[in-house]
């Protein structure tokens, strides 16, 4: 059976675990009715406003050496809007602080970045949103 999203059935603004207990099924079937038990199986439902993607790579993946960093991230069920920040906490890294204006280069979409800073004393990446 499928149910269109049109009929406006809409998960939970919390999300779901994955096979969570409270999703239940029962029957009033005259030869074998079921109670209310749980579905055996249903997905996780990341909840509104968390990270969907949230991963950092390093091209140079070697303790004690300089590297790119490449951050994604996608926020599930919210939008970010210019002035929004994402903060990326970087335990043990170190480097100067340094802030980069976005001149096209750093996001994807192409200007959704405004800057990027190091914060070496928080070790804390921040990421504002244009």
């Amino acid at each position: 059976i499928t149910i269109s999203n049109s009929y406006g059935v809409v998960i939970p603004r919390q999300g779901l675990q994955a096979n969570q207990a409270t999703l239940q099924v029962s029957t009033d079937n005259q030869g074998a009715p079921v109670q209310w038990r749980p579905l055996l199986t249903s997905p996780p439902v990341s909840p509104v406003g968390s990270f969907g993607i949230s991963d950092v790579q390093f091209t140079n993946p070697y303790a004690g050496n300089f590297t790119d960093l490449k951050i994604r991230f996608a926020v599930f069920g919210a939008v970010l809007f210019p002035g929004d920040i994402i903060k990326l906490r970087l335990p043990d890294f170190t480097g100067e602080m340094i802030s980069i204006q976005n001149e096209g280069t750093l996001s994807s979409p192409v200007n959704a970045v405004r800057t990027v800073t190091w914060h070496p004393d928080t070790e804390e990446i921040i990421i504002s949103m244009a």
